[in-house]
């Protein structure tokens, strides 16, 4: 009994740390307070319309960025013709780490779409763009695994790996 016991708890345990859940770190929605002193009104709190405001405004920076990255990343001319179009969205040490400035004369072309975007659980400012490329004739499904370095006016990509998925059927 006492072994069972043991191994329903270490189950237990194994599954909530593979879980991958990410802690949430919404605000509440509350109404500001205001204390009244001597007939004047003074607010305690900041307005959370102001922050939710900012916060969608960031949000939708983030998913424009992505979803533009992803689009340019699928769509091109050339090799050259398409890291040249990505660079704007990337921090110069991702360009470096990914070889964006490497001049290659590779000519052929690719057309695509994105699909979706997801935002990872587990990585802060993690995001997965899901996309079809058709090179050559052959069509496949292209995985944009990317991370986000967000300042107070811009939005850059730190961080790209990139994943080619072929249907086995």
């Amino acid at each position: 009994m006492k072994k069972i016991i043991l191994l329903c708890c270490i189950l237990l345990a194994g599954g909530i740390a593979l879980s991958g859940c990410k802690k949430s770190t919404e605000t509440s929605e509350s109404e500001p307070v205001s204390a009244t002193t001597k007939g004047k009104k003074t607010s305690s709190s900041v307005d959370t319309s102001e922050l939710k405001k900012d916060h969608q405004q960031q949000q939708q920076r983030k998913e424009d960025v992505l979803k533009e990255f992803g689009k340019r990343w699928v769509n091109y001319d050339s090799i050259d013709e398409r890291n040249a179009s990505v660079k704007k969205f990337m921090t110069e040490e991702c360009i470096q780490e990914n070889g964006i400035n490497t001049i290659t004369h590779a000519g052929f072309q690719a057309t695509g779409s994105v699909s979706d975007v997801y935002e990872s659980m587990t990585i802060d400012d993690g995001y997965v763009i899901f996309g079809t490329e058709e090179t050559n004739g052959n069509k496949q499904i292209i995985v944009l695994n990317v991370a986000l370095e967000i300042t107070d006016s811009d939005v850059k990509i730190s961080k790209l790996t990139v994943n080619y998925v072929r249907q086995a059927y």
